[in-house]
């Protein structure tokens, strides 16, 4: 893989994070890709290669579950939450396939817009982000299962019909340098979406 075509596999990626985290709700901080991320051989280097920093859209639900955001005298990332959910409330589990789904829209979106160049390798790192969503809940397998098919599913779809969002996010953010705020993404996104209805 070329460094050309490596980077716009990356903002591909990163472009389809952010188009489904935009959707849900959250705030975009800013996405960073590495578009200089190959050795002399053409190959990545290990870890992940990109960032799209948000912070989360707050909550309260009935049932006592919620998103709460962290100060930024405490995180002045902006990005860190407080979560509790109830596996029992369709609200609180619907919010978590929307979350999820913002993490696999990634893979998603190269295995979908770029297919030539898609590595299931790439994937781990968004699992690893699966896995550490699902250690802070208690959730029994059968339900985490039904989650992240649901969760699945659901960035297929939504990264199928976002097409011309996810493009374009992806060709600005490359032609960038591969860095945008989160101001002009949105602003990106918004302007190419086939619909504004928020999933979660």
């Amino acid at each position: 893989m070329t460094g050309s075509n490596r980077a716009h596999y990356e903002c591909c990626h990163e472009a389809g994070h952010a188009v489904l985290r935009f959707l849900r709700g959250d705030t975009l901080l800013s996405i960073r890709v590495d578009v200089h991320s190959h050795g002399d051989d053409g190959n990545p280097p290990p870890g992940p290669r990109g960032s799209t920093d948000s912070r989360a859209a707050e909550r309260e639900c009935s049932c006592g579950g919620y998103v709460r955001n962290h100060a930024l005298e405490v995180d002045p990332t902006g990005t860190g939450s407080a979560i509790s959910v109830n596996p029992n409330c369709k609200e609180c589990t619907d919010r978590i396939v929307t979350h999820l789904a913002s993490i696999y829209a990634g893979s998603r979106a190269t295995r979908m817009y770029v297919p030539a160049l898609h590595d299931n390798r790439d994937s781990q790192f968004d699992d690893a982000a699966v896995e550490d969503l699902f250690r802070q809940f208690s959730f029994h397998s059968t339900l985490k299962r039904i989650l992240v098919n649901r969760a699945k599913a659901m960035a297929i779809n939504i990264v199928s019909r976002e097409r011309k969002a996810i493009l374009e996010l992806a060709n600005k953010l490359e032609a960038s340098g591969g860095k945008l705020t989160g101001n002009e993404a949105a602003e990106i996104i918004g302007r190419n979406l086939v619909s504004t209805e928020l999933i979660g």
